[in-house]
């Protein structure tokens, strides 16, 4: 008999600290597991189930939090599968449902999935990512976002040459005055209300390096916005507006 199996290891990866690729992205991790499978000896033929139940991690430089995570994932030779994510960020329930193959060298691990995040603080998060104090105190609202999403991991070059996406946003009861490509477009309302948002979404999809928004609306007590353009990932923006006072 040359097969080999394992069942229901129980353990608690703490990571993050020390020198490897978990310390150089930066992250720190608290993940309690278990892990289960069985192989063939000679063939590399294999598959291991992991689940992770009320996990945590932390991305260091910006002290963005991932809690109360749960996980259900499984390997095998040829790629991997994650059939749950979830996880609480600024109170907002984010999710994750996806797959990687990496049985092509030539192209690289290939991946796609889903991910979403539901009902997000605007505020916690701005406290996070804002540099600006006065910004940060104006930010406000919840938001969503759904995202679907594929492309590859070459060994050469980038991956968001083969990044493709499509989903769409929405931000309520906030406040979009201090987004840059906004700020012009605000500037034509004299309303000092105008940059206050009843809610704000968008469609778009991603590819070629660039954001291309198909719809994007913003309703406000003084201004109604509607737009559409593309925001690239090198900061070249062309989106066109039109504002209407209500």
């Amino acid at each position: 008999d040359n097969t080999w199996s394992i069942g229901n290891i129980k353990g608690l990866a703490d990571l993050g600290d020390g020198p490897g690729p978990i310390g150089n992205a930066k992250v720190t991790t608290h993940l309690p597991f278990t892990i289960g499978g069985a192989g063939e000896f000679g063939s590399g033929s294999y598959i291991l189930r992991m689940g992770i139940d009320d996990g945590s991690a932390l991305y260091v430089p910006e002290k963005l939090p991932l809690n109360q995570v749960a996980a259900r994932v499984t390997f095998t030779s040829g790629g991997m599968k994650i059939s749950q994510f979830t996880g609480t960020q600024f109170d907002g329930g984010v999710s994750l449902l996806g797959s990687m193959t990496w049985a092509n060298a030539a192209t690289g691990p290939a991946y796609a999935g889903r991910f979403s995040v539901v009902n997000m603080d605007m505020r916690q998060l701005a406290d996070v990512l804002l540099t600006d104090e006065d910004a940060r105190q104006r930010a406000s609202g919840v938001g969503d976002l759904h995202l679907q999403f594929k492309g590859l991991l070459p060994a050469d070059g980038s991956p968001l040459d083969s990044l493709t996406a499509k989903g769409d946003f929405d931000i309520r009861h906030g406040h979009f005055g201090d987004i840059p490509v906004l700020k012009g477009v605000m500037a034509q309302a004299k309303d000092a209300n105008a940059a206050t948002v009843g809610e704000a979404a968008a469609t778009f999809s991603i590819a070629d390096r660039e954001i291309d928004f198909q719809h994007a609306a913003a309703s406000a007590p003084a201004v109604g916005v509607m737009g559409q353009g593309k925001l690239g990932f090198d900061g070249s923006v062309n989106m066109s507006f039109i504002v209407t006072p209500l």
